[in-house]
């Protein structure tokens, strides 16, 4: 998930600083973790409030930053998933919008099937 970058925690210190950087590899498997709870219902198109709404409030997500945060990094990884075409919208219904195909691929090598 997030790659958190800066140099060693100085023990003795009465402040510890570190930087925080989220990509589109993050969103995709952000949005890859959610594939997985909606893969019985792929072919129906979920809401922008909804896909948010799970950013913000599950555990492997964002639950564990300040709401303020919280907010502010749904928005901007539902914005990178529409951009990079992780999420699609519906031809018909404003806001809603499906899962792109990718997110439900596994990848690595298949199980040899003659076991």
């Amino acid at each position: 998930m997030a790659v958190i970058r800066d140099k060693k925690i100085n023990f003795k210190s009465d402040e510890v600083k570190l930087s925080c950087s989220f990509s589109i590899v993050d969103v995709k498997a952000l949005l890859q973790m959610y594939a997985e709870l909606c893969i019985n219902i792929r072919e129906i198109p979920d809401t922008e409030k909804s896909i948010r709404h799970w950013l913000e409030h599950d555990g492997r997500a964002f639950l564990s930053w300040p709401p303020k945060w919280r907010e502010q990094l749904s928005g901007w990884a539902f914005n990178v998933a529409v951009r990079n075409k992780l999420l699609e919208p519906t031809a018909t219904a404003e806001n809603k919008y499906y899962l792109a195909d990718c997110l439900f691929t596994k990848r690595g090598r298949p199980k040899n099937k003659a076991e």
